[in-house]
């Protein structure tokens, strides 16, 4: 009796075991992780207080599974004293990790930095590293010290692992066929029907600008086709008629007449089929128009909306740069605030938006405040792009509660590498 017990027993914690371990497969084949650069290029850091900033978005429908860890690699001179030279890490203001130099081996440095979840919110994100170094002796003696550097490597990155959701309602889109934080951005199929008239077409095309306007600096390239793939994320444009095995058999009245439009959003295998649909091309292209509207869509809670044939949409409205300006904010850069004495300095990497050329009649036009306490016999804002100088500005009291740079000769300096990104430095 008791050997049968225990033959019982131990089938069973086999058993638990085989789920247990079956669970933890699930869980790992339901999770994408990855791995986003933070930096484009090297940073040099060269004054005795630092800064650096990574910004990142998190979208409706990304669901962190574990903390986000960066994974941050750097060098460091010499000619520091480790003992007075240390590193932090914030994020989104409020300070998360920090080290000292002292007993860190020479050559490449990586620090593996947890980024707890609860600081992190909806939108946009900041990463901030920070740098106390000191390579001579005294106060104020390393300003303009070319050998107190600490090098931020291009190799660091942000370890992102989310939940591959089942489904993902409207308000999610353009995600998860459009992913901010994949190396492609543009993460599936776009799928016209078969024999595709010049209509579809246009349809497609002004989704695929509506996707470029979401994400300026992205080079998305779709994959397009007029099969409809198996796996993987798929937008589907087209009339009810020409899919019929995506349409529901029985759809709401007002999605049923001449003008109504239609849009599903249904998944597997952590991957969706968007479908943008309607009873004729006048449909297809209301829905197409009402996911182009990011407050329209932010509303769209449910994963099949009906688009009333009586009910107009509006185009979204074209933003049209003046002259082919571009502000910083338009290039997703924030609002830079430099404190502290001596040298003060931020760099800015903007990627030269897709289809845009530099000329040499490009300018920078640099608005600004500053504290009426600068002393301004001492006080200078300097502009360099591409390391070199290309301007400055004196601060005092004239411009105190504002004042603004205008550097007509920034278009020289950004032809010696047109393709590139531009630092942009500001000190």
């Amino acid at each position: 009796m008791s050997q049968y017990c225990f033959i019982r027993l131990r089938a069973a914690l086999f058993l638990a075991l085989t789920l247990l371990s079956l669970a933890g497969a699930f869980a790992q084949s339901n999770t994408l992780h990855y791995e986003v650069p933070i930096f484009r290029e090297e940073q040099a850091l060269t004054d005795p207080i630092n800064q650096r900033s990574y910004w990142f978005k998190l979208l409706p429908g990304v669901r962190l599974t574990e903390n986000p860890v960066l994974h941050l690699h750097y060098t460091y001179s010499e000619t520091i004293l480790i003992h007075q030279a240390s590193m932090a890490v914030y994020v989104n203001a409020v300070p998360v990790a920090a080290r000292a130099f002292a007993g860190l081996s020479k050559g490449l440095v990586m620090w593996d930095v947890a980024i707890p979840r609860g600081l992190l919110r909806p939108g946009f994100n900041e990463i901030r590293v920070v740098t106390r170094q000191r390579s001579i002796e005294g106060l104020c003696r390393d300003v303009d010290n070319d050998a107190n550097w600490v090098r931020l490597a291009k190799t660091s990155t942000l370890g992102i692992t989310r939940a591959s959701l089942p489904q993902y309602p409207l308000n999610c889109y353009p995600f998860p066929p459009l992913d901010y934080l994949a190396d492609e951005s543009a993460n599936g199929a776009w799928v016209l029907p078969p024999n595709p008239t010049p209509r579809d077409v246009r349809t497609m095309l002004e989704t695929a600008s509506d996707w470029g306007l979401r994400e300026p600096l992205a080079r998305i390239t779709p994959f397009v086709t007029t099969h409809l793939p198996r796996a993987g994320n798929a937008v589907v444009f087209g009339r009810y008629d020409q899919w019929p095995d995506l349409i529901p058999a029985s759809l709401p009245d007002d999605a049923s007449k001449p003008g109504a439009g239609w849009l599903s959003s249904r998944g597997s295998d952590g991957a969706i089929r968007l479908v943008i649909s309607g009873q004729d091309d006048e449909g297809v292209h209301k829905a197409a128009r009402l996911v182009a509207n990011p407050e329209a869509v932010e509303q769209l809670h449910l994963q099949e909306v009906a688009v009333p044939a009586g009910q107009e949409i509006a185009s979204r409205p074209v933003v049209t740069h003046k002259a082919n300006y571009f502000t910083f904010a338009t290039l997703g850069a924030p609002k830079i605030s430099l404190n502290g004495a001596f040298h003060q300095s931020t760099s800015l990497t903007l990627p030269r938006p897709v289809r845009e050329l530099i000329g040499r009649e490009s300018f920078l036009k640099i608005y600004f405040r500053h504290s009426a306490t600068l002393n301004p016999r001492r006080s200078l804002l300097t502009v360099t792009v591409n390391g070199r100088k290309v301007g400055s500005a004196p601060l005092n009291a004239a411009n105190a509660q504002g004042g603004y740079h205008h550097d007509p000769h920034a278009g020289a300096g950004t032809r010696r590498r047109p393709m590139d990104h531009r630092p942009l430095r500001l000190p």
